[in-house]
């Protein structure tokens, strides 16, 4: 079929138009059709030095399926031949938040200052399928907008939400007669930031350590079941929140 007689020739993109359907589709069938790691004409993708090298150069700014589209490799092949250079999409992400904090030590030290009054640091439990998760946080609540709209130019959150004075009140018990901005990062993107913090924090230096070292833990084993540090690391966290004032959460 076309597929088979393609595959290699044509970038995924380029499949999915001459076939009518989605990119995520074209690599379900090239995985049931045992094409992965497959290059032109459906010979073994081999690596070349100059594969590895661009992999190596790259792996930390580009994704896999990019990678794969310059080198013509299954996502998949960039990405196994990525774990045997030591590389894990984790590094990546790190990388990706160190590379756009862009500040001085004098912001650090202000962005330091702002945290301790108005930010705070936890750790989220939930549970899924595959059992409990444990997800690290960095998050801040300011009302100014110009200073929003430098916070959100120095650091790049995952997200930022306006709350209504009445929102603020009815969620969290907040008086406020102005919107609240919340912004907040998370999962191990937040090591880069807690990193930068730490030197300047005052009254949440502790909590902000202990973030640290259970980003840190993970790096080490990711992908495998809490360790009894990581899951006591949450416990203490959300000890010393308690003793937190609800405003500076």
């Amino acid at each position: 079929n076309l597929l088979r007689r393609e595959y290699g020739e044509l970038t995924a993109t380029q499949l999915a138009n001459r076939l009518e359907t989605t990119i995520p589709a074209i690599w379900a069938r090239v995985k049931r059709l045992g094409l992965q790691g497959q290059g032109r004409s459906g010979r073994p993708s081999q690596w070349s030095p100059a594969d590895v090298d661009f992999t190596t150069q790259n792996y930390l700014t580009m994704t896999p399926r990019e990678i794969a589209h310059r080198l013509n490799k299954h996502p998949q092949t960039v990405m196994k031949k990525a774990r045997e250079l030591g590389f894990s999409r984790l590094d990546a992400r790190i990388h990706s938040v160190s590379a756009q904090l862009k500040l001085s030590k004098e912001e650090w030290a202000y962005l330091a200052g702002l945290i301790d009054g108005e930010g705070h640091f936890t750790i989220l439990r939930s549970t899924r399928k595959k059992g409990m998760v444990l997800v690290p946080v960095v998050g801040i609540a300011n009302s100014s907008p110009e200073m929003v709209k430098w916070l959100s130019r120095k650091v790049p959150w995952d997200a930022i939400a306006w709350e209504s004075p009445l929102e603020a009140w009815a969620i969290r018990k907040i008086p406020t007669r102005r919107p609240v901005a919340r912004l907040w990062i998370r999962g191990s993107k937040v090591m880069p930031i807690l990193k930068g913090l730490k030197p300047y924090l005052t009254a949440k230096r502790t909590v902000a350590g202990l973030l640290l070292e259970f980003c840190e833990s993970r790096t080490t084993h990711w992908g495998k079941a809490y360790s009894e540090r990581e899951i006591h690391i949450e416990r203490e966290v959300k000890e010393l929140n308690s003793h937190i004032p609800k405003s500076q959460r």
